[in-house]
């Protein structure tokens, strides 16, 4: 993993407390985690049960969406430009939820559609339609059609935002973003997105985090990570052991500054950890971590006096 992701990743941040991003398999298996991740404070006052609820819902949805609409066979393959991404940005008063998936061109059209729909309609039309689709008679698959994009435009704070971008012949990569706690007007959140898309394909990215970090968020990037990348065969231990060294030697020594941790790879996956340091730290960390199985990447910092420090964990 090149120091230009982790650099994008940080300014991608901004001002924002979090951002999340998922760009694996996109199993069932996830959507619990994803809820879980979702449901954990950020700095200030915990989400009420009530926000709580209406980002899990949403998350969970908005990832299933994508296992339902997203194309079989992408153009460009495995890891072209149409690779599905789940991003969610955590602020202070705002929390935003965006997808980025291929689809057929009858996809997008049946999608443009139900979003042109939807986009104006009060909270009691959206229920109205949403009940109406759950009595519709009919095979299962058809009563639920365009169901949960109904619920989860519902629940959001504001209305959706949605755009088109030809793939090829046939394609269309479908991004959809919704605002889950506060507005931002016309501010779109994810700026950049298409240049971000393209780092994270070319460093075959499979989930990462920027920002705070807590003891509750690392165990569920954790788990996705594990679930996400099964252990080599006969060292399902290694990993566990070496990372838990790097969480109580190298993490301390980032905070209370922005963390990045990445899980990327094909062949030989890693999980990277880094942020800025000062360069008396950064010394300390290597010699700290020297003869365990971990590599490190270093280079420019802020200023003179700090280094971009990354951590590479074989997993």
């Amino acid at each position: 993993m090149n120091l230009e992701l982790t650099r994008s990743l940080l300014s991608a941040l901004g001002r924002d407390v979090r951002l999340f991003g998922y760009c694996g398999r996109f199993v069932d298996e996830h959507s619990a985690q994803l809820i879980e991740l979702g449901g954990i404070p950020a700095k200030g006052d915990p989400p009420s049960a009530a926000v709580k609820g209406r980002l899990g819902y949403i998350m969970m949805e908005a990832f299933q969406n994508v296992l339902r609409h997203r194309a079989g066979s992408l153009p460009g393959g495995e890891w072209g430009p149409g690779r599905a991404i789940f991003l969610l940005r955590t602020g202070k008063e705002r929390q935003v939820l965006c997808t980025s998936n291929a689809v057929t061109d009858a996809q997008a059209e049946r999608l443009g559609q139900l979003l042109i729909t939807l986009k104006d309609k009060d909270n009691p039309e959206l229920k109205k339609l949403f009940l109406e689709g759950i009595q519709r008679a009919g095979a299962p698959e058809q009563r639920g059609a365009g169901l949960g994009l109904i619920e989860m435009v519902r629940r959001s704070a504001g209305p959706p935002h949605w755009s088109f971008a030809q793939l090829g012949e046939g394609h269309q990569l479908f991004t959809l973003t919704l605002d889950i706690v506060g507005t931002g007007g016309e501010e779109q959140p994810f700026t950049g997105l298409a240049g971000l898309q393209v780092l994270l394909t070319e460093n075959r990215v499979l989930l990462f985090h920027a920002g705070d970090w807590s003891t509750d968020l690392g165990r569920v990037l954790l788990k996705l990570a594990r679930s996400e990348v099964a252990p080599k065969a006969g060292r399902p231990s290694d990993r566990e052991a070496v990372w838990g060294l790097v969480a109580s030697v190298a993490l301390p020594l980032f905070l209370p500054r922005p963390i990045c941790l990445v899980l990327h790879g094909e062949g030989a996956p890693m999980l990277s950890v880094g942020g800025f340091l000062s360069r008396e730290q950064a010394g300390g960390l290597h010699a700290a971590m020297r003869g365990t199985d971990v590599e490190f990447s270093f280079g420019d910092g802020t200023d003179a006096d700090h280094v971009l420090a990354l951590v590479h964990v074989p997993w």
